[in-house]
């Protein structure tokens, strides 16, 4: 697997279209792996997850892209990235993510973010038919219900939402205000209503974790939710 960052030039309209735009955003990170016969298996056969960080404070903004495919970076519009390198960093940089994997073990703290489509499905009742429907998505916009979708996810990606701690004494997570883009794809309008969760967890399995972090967290995937990032949570 691999761990990509590239830092965007907000200058450039492609970018600022992208951004507002969920559909474009989704063609625009796909456009660096591979062509596939099948568009719409695409994301998942290069195993594709990717988020869109916007810092208002700095004006800055940046996409993480993780893939088990080394991107190839010629594929993106011109001008589409800040510079050749930014803090003295590549700009945009890859790495691989194997090692931090297979280091993963039951017990281990980590920091955590996810940007999430925290939501549920209501009409899936079955029709006249008897075929039961698929339903459509609604957003979950209390605090209280949010944490209770966070909480089940975890349960079943192999970790726990860790609060009281020695080493951390605030709240298991944060939480940022909903964020509602759009996109439209044919004749069809999108809207994704995402959430982004910040906090600490404990992994309790750690291959469950593992396939978790590789295939991403709830719905949304090709429009910038499910990505979970981690890091070194102890002192």
């Amino acid at each position: 697997m691999y761990l990509s960052r590239l830092m965007l030039d907000l200058r450039n309209p492609k970018v600022a279209r992208d951004i507002h735009e969920i559909c474009h955003m989704h063609r625009t990170v796909m456009s660096v792996f591979p062509d596939t016969s099948v568009p719409r298996e695409a994301r998942s056969a290069v195993s594709a997850l990717y988020r869109v960080d916007l810092d208002r404070r700095t004006r800055s903004a940046s996409i993480i892209i993780q893939s088990s495919v080394r991107p190839d970076w010629s594929g993106l519009p011109g001008g589409y990235a800040l510079s050749e390198t930014v803090s003295d960093r590549e700009n945009p940089s890859t790495s691989s993510m194997d090692k931090a994997l297979s280091c993963l073990r039951e017990g281990r703290v980590l920091r955590f973010r996810l940007r999430a489509n925290a939501s549920r499905k209501v009409d899936t009742k079955s029709g006249l038919d008897g075929r039961r429907r698929n339903g459509r998505r609604v957003p979950l916009r209390l605090d209280a219900e949010r944490i209770d979708w966070l909480r089940r996810k975890a349960d079943q990606s192999g970790f726990r939402l860790v609060e009281g701690s020695a080493f951390h004494r605030g709240p298991a997570v944060s939480m940022s205000s909903g964020e509602r883009r759009t996109g439209r794809r044919g004749r069809r309008m999108l809207t994704i209503e995402s959430v982004q969760f910040d906090g600490m967890l404990e992994v309790m399995d750690a291959d469950k974790f593992r396939l978790a972090i590789c295939t991403g967290i709830g719905p949304g995937k090709p429009y910038g939710c499910g990505l979970l990032s981690i890091a070194r949570g102890r002192p």
